[in-house]
């Protein structure tokens, strides 16, 4: 029977994932937005109950293209525009492929409706993911941590731990925080993103945006597609009206 983390098991999670930012090796950050892909994941399509959650390769592509995607907008300084550095060498590769892609349609949304060149992208990212940081994240130093994730059998796949699963939905917003403080240190500290940030540059923003963004825009639209009527009880909906949320804001901001 499957059965979910106790207490001291949970604690250890966090633990492991500790380590992982201050221990592990980062020379880009492509670790950061995998870790971040897994939570994501684990809320939308995983449970509580302890089961594992298979994950395709191409799935987790999709949530590291949306993260870099933002982050690939060149921030304007006094002098120019450029684009944060985001590893230690030359610049990162799927930086540049999305980089490309957003010269061709600056929308993230419009760009998935080509579908012929958003398989390219994805295609592009799944493989660099592969390569590299799928099968490293979970070392540390010489000693791994298979605490997350196994390895697929054809490589294209990944089975999330039940125990993982369970402590990344119930930790999301706390992992989260870890990860992207974790990734805001790294992109500031590159000796060449500092003569582009200076001392006033919220990196934080810059590179997730706004904690919790506003809805008021949906309004106007989810109150066409329901046709001025309450989604839950079918009553016609007055002029002040809220968006609701399928996941809590608490959970999944």
């Amino acid at each position: 029977a499957m059965t979910v983390p106790n207490a001291e098991e949970q604690l250890q999670f966090l633990v492991k994932i500790q380590r992982l930012l201050t221990e592990g090796s980062f020379t880009s950050t492509y670790k950061y937005a995998l870790l971040l892909a897994l939570a994501d994941l684990a809320v939308e399509r995983g449970g509580d109950s302890g089961e594992a959650l298979t994950l395709k390769t191409a799935e987790i592509a999709d949530k590291v293209i949306s993260y870099y995607w933002r982050q690939a907008v060149p921030m304007s300084t006094d002098e120019a525009m450029s684009v944060l550095l985001q590893n230690t060498g030359s610049e990162a590769a799927i930086i540049n492929r999305v980089k490309d892609a957003q010269e061709q349609q600056p929308s993230l949304r419009l760009f998935q409706g080509d579908e012929a060149a958003w398989k390219r992208l994805r295609r592009d990212v799944e493989l660099v993911i592969r390569k590299m940081p799928l099968w490293k994240l979970q070392i540390v130093g010489s000693q791994k941590l298979l605490f997350l994730y196994e390895q697929g059998r054809d490589g294209s796949e990944i089975e999330v731990l039940g125990d993982a699963v369970f402590c990344l939905r119930r930790f999301h917003p706390l992992i989260h925080d870890l990860v992207k403080g974790a990734w805001v240190r790294f992109v500031r500290v590159l000796p060449r993103n500092r003569n582009i940030l200076g001392d006033k540059i919220d990196l934080w923003e810059f590179l997730f945006g706004r904690e919790r963004a506003s809805l008021e825009k949906l309004v106007p639209i989810l109150n066409e597609l329901q046709k001025g009527q309450c989604f839950y009880c079918g009553k016609s909906l007055k002029k002040n009206v809220e968006v609701d949320h399928f996941i809590p804001w608490v959970r999944y901001p």
